[in-house]
């Protein structure tokens, strides 16, 4: 009779000891009643850890993976094809900080004109061969002390598109900018459509910017 009541008091014990150990994530920032993050106890062993949502995880914010497709028209297609130019996408995550903080110098100095800079970097995609272009965002964390001075915990993100310079002297894309709350990738399913096209600039005596290098 012994043996039969210690046997699930163990498999109790076990059971609490996985479940609390699971990420949480933040809520949106019209959800949330505090300026602290859920996190866990757990450190982080990289920032591949699947995430739903910006999730404080140890001392890093996790950002969940998420994708941008460009499709591009046939012209500038097979511009970037036929002279194996490139595409970027120049990504910057930042938010914002109350004008009367006082910062440690080691967050104070991530500031700019955007507000509070938490992570940037860029993708490329440097053999165009069909005419959907796919970037997959993978992979980005951030420090927890950036997330913690935020006045209000919203993640925002600005996306620009551009060629790569590699065959023309100047950018030949035209596409449209992204810059929102990161919430708004995650209501659209984790993912970003747009349509690119060639850019007909000119300078001002009407000569095309549409330069190739030699």
């Amino acid at each position: 009779m012994k043996n039969k009541l210690i046997i699930p008091a163990l498999l109790l014990l076990v059971f609490n000891s996985c479940t609390e150990n699971k990420s949480k994530p933040v809520a949106p920032a019209e959800e949330q009643n505090t300026l602290t993050a859920p996190e866990t106890d757990a450190q982080p062993k990289s920032a591949s850890v699947p995430v739903k949502e910006v999730t404080v995880v140890g001392d890093q914010v996790l950002i969940p993976e998420f994708k941008v497709k460009i499709n591009l028209d046939s012209k500038i297609y097979n511009i970037l094809k036929d002279d194996k130019e490139s595409i970027i996408a120049d990504y910057y995550f930042y938010g914002d900080v109350a004008e009367d903080a006082k910062l440690p110098a080691d967050v104070q100095k991530h500031m700019d004109l955007y507000g509070l800079k938490l992570a940037a970097g860029k993708l490329e995609d440097t053999d165009i061969q069909k005419p959907e272009v796919i970037f997959d965002f993978k992979n980005i964390s951030f420090p927890k002390k950036l997330y913690d001075a935020l006045s209000i915990k919203d993640v925002r993100l600005n996306i620009n598109f551009y060629s790569g310079r590699k065959a023309f002297e100047n950018n030949i894309l035209e596409i449209d900018a992204f810059d929102s709350s990161f919430q708004d990738i995650i209501k659209n399913n984790y993912e970003l459509t747009y349509d690119g096209k060639l850019l007909d600039a000119k300078d001002f005596q009407g000569n095309s910017l549409i330069i190739k290098k030699k």
